[in-house]
């Protein structure tokens, strides 16, 4: 593994069911994640006040969720915690979810995130995600 994205990794913190960093720009996250000719998954959702993605798990991706602004609700394992980035934060939260940990996220305004993943791999999910 390349020092700087073992740096990265290795300053995630948050415990057992959430992994959280924050960084100053999008490319500091992109360079940091990602291995040079590797294959990733890369996503751009958007959701409005109230929506979700249900309760969910991938069997071989690591997925990193990266967020510049919006409030929102983020669960994993045991463990839920609310975010509310401000567009003048000028900081970038980053919310690492191993392979085979259940998540959801559900917005509490407008949010806009990218989602990474290690590889492509299939979304199993325990719960609508309109429930």
């Amino acid at each position: 593994m390349l020092p700087l994205l073992m740096a990265f990794q290795n300053s995630f913190h948050g415990g057992n069911d959430m992994d959280i960093r924050e960084c100053k720009c999008l490319g500091e996250v992109i360079c940091s994640l990602t291995i040079l000719d590797k294959d990733y998954i890369f996503v751009r959702h958007e959701l409005a006040p109230g929506q979700k993605v249900g309760l969910h798990y991938h069997k071989n991706a690591d997925e990193w969720v990266v967020v510049k602004e919006g409030k929102f609700v983020v669960r994993s394992g045991r463990k839920e915690m609310t975010f509310d980035l401000q567009y003048g934060d000028n900081k970038i939260l980053v919310i690492r979810f191993p392979k085979r940990r259940n998540h959801s996220f559900r917005a509490e305004s407008i949010v806009s995130y990218f989602v990474f993943r290690s590889c492509q791999d299939e979304i199993i999910y325990l719960e609508k995600e309109d429930e």
